[in-house]
């Protein structure tokens, strides 16, 4: 009752931390249960202290008002005389944090907007804004709690460059726990190794680490000189795994291998050999609470077949493609709990239908935006409507923007234009002389793109399978619409 400022309240915890040291059973287990919800509250409040922005401030503010609200309701449990002692404590503290969230409040509004998609726009794979994807999440969990005396399936994720497979298995790392463990490489990291035996010393350490996290006795960490040529590579590698082995017991771990294509080109290179797949498939066979991810572009599609004999038709694949509408629009409108413009609902249509629910397109687009809109707040001052609308959009689409755009999205746009080949992109240039999202028959695209009829269907096939064009009884248009202006830009530059 005598902590009066925001400051007595953030050191209420460290003066209270004898009672913790109180044995149990306690004596008022309800006054304790309280007392403890109390410095849970003033945690809140030493955390909202220490934080670097307003938007964390507020957010940690607003869960010390939750907690110290909770106890100002009757509670017939608390013993007498502390109930009413607490519940005048939790209103006191109440009225000392509210007030000084109306001026974290205040401060908030008088400071640019926190950009919640810097990281997405950056090409990175995403946690806070990681949206939708549920289907593919609910796949990978059937899979990996599958009885523990079969076999996992390998699984391989494909797509467009920029459509969310490192951000996957980041989450799917993100969501692991004590039974199951998850061991990320990525290809880009190992793309120095000149041999099999090195690229098996980076998927060793990446199991050992991940047992290690997980408090398993993993032994010492796998050393380079274990691993000199792909023969003793292999031993070592099998010595980890059978030394983990009897302690894995209830448990999954999962290798997962981004960037995979990487791997197919050291193959043809002469550096990896090209039956290491099949040293793995063995392991996962040997060892059943071991899994294998692989993530890579459309390509690794082409090559289903091989991977599925390698795996005795063991691998399921996964496409990786566009958010739909719903998700999409929730990436626009809610990135983070704590985002402080509006968006409104016709810009988010907007940016869905110049994407078709590309992510990484959608986070340029969407940090963009919101850099702009603080560019205008920095200059009017927070009075500016906090706000973004249709014409925020159409007043940033310029030809200069859209050369910036092109050349930071060079990465994802050069990939699917690859992906086409040189007849698909025959057929994406014919469309994209078309008036904006004007359908045109199949017949007539073929023809305008100057391809044999009997060729042009097996490359439009292509382009529908890859999601580079939708067709309906209207006829073909390009899939991303933002696409159509990217080609016309590339073809006169």
């Amino acid at each position: 009752l005598q902590a009066q400022t925001v400051e007595e309240l953030a050191a209420w915890p460290e003066v209270t931390a004898p009672p913790e040291k109180l044995p149990r059973p306690y004596l008022r287990p309800q006054t304790m249960a309280a007392l403890h919800k109390l410095r849970d509250a003033a945690a809140e409040v030493d955390t909202a202290r220490k934080a670097v922005t307003p938007a964390l401030r507020a957010s940690a503010v607003g869960r010390a008002v939750a907690a110290l609200t909770a106890l100002t309701e009757p509670d017939e449990t608390l013993p007498q005389p502390e109930a009413p002692l607490i519940t005048a404590a939790a209103a006191a503290w109440r009225d000392v944090v509210a007030r000084w969230g109306g001026e974290i409040g205040e401060e908030v509004l008088r400071r640019p907007v926190e950009n919640p998609f810097q990281e997405g726009a950056s090409g990175r794979p995403v946690r806070q804004t990681f949206v939708g994807r549920q289907n593919v999440l609910a796949h990978l969990e059937r899979w990996w709690t599958s009885a523990p005396d079969v076999p996992l399936r390998t699984i391989i994720l494909y797509g467009h460059r920029r459509m969310g497979k490192s951000s996957i298995l980041l989450n799917l790392y993100e969501r692991r726990n004590d039974h199951l463990l998850v061991a990320p490489t990525d290809l880009q990291d190992l793309a120095l190794a000149d041999h099999t035996g090195q690229l098996l010393h980076g998927f060793a350490l990446a199991i050992h680490r991940a047992a290690a996290q997980a408090r398993l006795d993993a032994g010492p960490p796998p050393r380079l000189d274990e691993y000199p040529t792909t023969g003793r590579a292999r031993l070592a590698f099998n010595r980890l795994l059978d030394h983990l082995a009897p302690k894995m017991a209830g448990r999954r771990l999962i290798l997962t291998v981004d960037e995979y294509e990487i791997a197919e080109e050291k193959i043809k290179e002469g550096k990896f050999d090209s039956d290491f797949l099949a040293h793995l498939r063995a392991a996962t066979h040997r060892h059943r609470w071991l899994g294998l991810i692989f993530a890579g572009r459309y390509r690794m599609e082409k090559e289903l077949h091989h991977y599925r004999a390698v795996f005795y038709g063991g691998a399921d694949a996964i496409k990786v493609s566009f958010l739909d509408r719903e998700a999409a629009m929730q990436l626009v409108r809610r990135p983070s709990d704590d985002f402080l413009l509006d968006v409104e609902k016709p810009l988010a249509e907007e940016l869905y239908r110049l994407t078709y629910g590309q992510p990484y397109l959608i986070q340029l687009l969407a940090h963009d935006l919101v850099e702009q809109w603080n560019d205008r707040f920095l200059s009017t001052g927070p009075a500016l409507p906090r706000v973004l609308t249709p014409d925020d959009l159409h007043a940033m689409l310029t030809e200069r923007f859209y050369r910036a755009l092109f050349t930071q999205a060079g990465y994802y746009f050069d990939g699917v234009w690859e992906e086409a080949g040189q007849q698909g992109q025959q057929l994406l240039i014919a469309l994209a002389n078309r008036e904006p999202q004007s359908p045109l028959p199949p017949e007539a695209l073929i023809q305008a793109a100057g391809i044999s009829p009997g060729e042009g269907e097996t490359v439009m096939r292509v382009l529908r399978d890859h999601d580079l064009v939708l067709q309906d009884e209207r006829g073909v248009r390009l899939a991303v619409p933002l696409m159509r202006t990217w080609i016309r830009w590339r073809l006169d530059a």
